[in-house]
């Protein structure tokens, strides 16, 4: 769906005489990561509104989408399969939050933001078959997710430390979910191993 509107959005560009016929490809990858980033992005502030706490939502989705973007995971194939599990999970990350704020869980989350760092320094970065990581790449990507993961972090514990509960629990959520991303692979990659 999103390729097809970046795919619109270039024609109508092309057609417009805004850029040339030499430009299209590069104006579609642009026009391609620019929605795919807003998509959730909109999801996530939507679904937080109806759940009253859209600024919570933001701050989740935030680190999440920094650090998903080099400790990778488990992906889809197809697009469609993508989409509406990426949103259902983002839903239930949502109603999590809400649940943690409600009955004041702030140790549970703690632990499971500690697990979580544990997991994205060991684990991170996970390649896909449809994006095999240079070892070059590799590197890159597991300095980016410590150094990211170490930010967020850093800002969880001093808000959990000032009793800002509703700014740190989306926050750490944000760290929360991609480790629990690199899970199925993680499963994946041992199921492998014992079936080789």
């Amino acid at each position: 769906m999103i390729e097809k509107l970046s795919k619109k959005a270039v024609a109508w560009l092309l057609n417009a005489g805004a850029i040339s016929a030499d430009d299209c490809e590069l104006y579609e990858y642009a026009v391609y990561s620019v929605l795919f980033t807003l998509t959730p992005l909109s999801w996530v502030f939507i679904i937080g509104l109806i759940l009253g706490m859209p600024l919570q939502g933001v701050l989740f989705l935030l680190p999440f989408l920094f650090i998903r973007k080099f400790s990778g995971g488990f992906h889809f194939k197809s697009p469609a399969a993508c989409f509406v599990t990426s949103i259902t999970v983002l839903t239930l990350f949502l109603l999590m939050i809400r649940y943690v704020l409600f009955q004041q869980l702030y140790i549970v989350c703690s632990v499971a933001v500690v697990i979580s760092i544990v997991s994205l320094f060991l684990l991170s970065p996970i390649d896909s078959e449809a994006r095999r990581l240079s070892l070059k790449e590799e590197k890159v990507f597991r300095k980016a997710v410590i150094i990211i993961s170490l930010l967020v972090f850093s800002i969880y514990v001093l808000l959990m430390v000032l009793n800002c509960y509703y700014y740190a629990v989306p926050i750490g959520a944000g760290l929360i979910l991609p480790a629990f991303l690199q899970l199925p692979c993680l499963f994946i990659k041992i199921f492998r191993l014992q079936n080789a």
